[in-house]
């Protein structure tokens, strides 16, 4: 729904919503982009269903860094950042690119100090040798945000085997929530951290990572 039209699953359209179809602005986000200006009031729509409720949010690959720049509502007290990778270069990535979340530095500061006002927590998560989430960004997630951000990275002896890996090339493991995810495989890394996610969302403040019972060969 943010790059197109519902259901539509296509990177190479997502990439180009996000440069051409003036929602996204094609660069560093912040409070003036068309697509966080709908979020917010998507936000504030929510609040009206379900007053004095926490709202925990998800981002995913292009979308991953967005919850940053929803911490401004009050409400939010839990954010997942699942393998984040904007901003997303035309020619080719830059170190600042590679450092870069995608949201402008003042939207980023603004993140910092709502997650401190409010006690909010983050929760991020990439598979290790992902070269499309840069490691730059969790690097720098950690930095910023310090112990309020939750390192949930999945090391590469967790997924580099095919009997812990979803898909059939392990190397190029990304989405570690969605496309990687297999319910058939209830020992994979995706499944450990599917369940960390609803755990972490339903109690922030008291969410301890690596508290879930480890696989066994006896689940497989």
């Amino acid at each position: 729904m943010l790059f197109g039209t519902v259901n539509q699953e296509s990177t190479s359209r997502g990439i180009l919503a996000f440069w051409f179809n003036r929602e996204w602005n094609g660069s560093e986000l912040d409070g003036n982009a068309p697509i966080v200006q709908w979020l917010r009031n998507m936000m504030n729509q929510i609040e009206k269903r379900h007053p004095n409720q926490d709202i925990g949010v998800i981002g995913n690959c292009l979308t991953g860094s967005l919850p940053l720049l929803l911490l401004d509502n009050m409400n939010v007290k839990a954010i997942v950042l699942a393998q984040p990778t904007l901003p997303i270069p035309i020619f080719y990535y830059s170190d600042d690119d590679r450092r870069s979340l995608g949201v402008s530095k003042s939207e980023l500061n603004n993140a910092k100090n709502n997650a401190m006002d409010r006690d909010a927590k983050i929760y991020g998560v990439r598979f290790e040798n992902d070269c499309v989430s840069r490691p730059e960004k969790r690097e720098v997630l950690m930095k910023e945000f310090g112990g309020r951000y939750i390192d949930a990275q999945v090391r590469e002896s967790e997924y580099m085997t095919p009997e812990q890996c979803a898909t059939q090339d392990c190397a190029k493991a990304h989405s570690i929530l969605i496309g990687e995810w297999n319910a058939g495989k209830k020992c994979s890394p995706s499944e450990v951290r599917r369940k960390e996610v609803r755990e972490f969302l339903k109690s922030p403040s008291t969410f301890t990572p690596g508290s879930l019972p480890t696989c066994t060969e006896s689940d497989h």
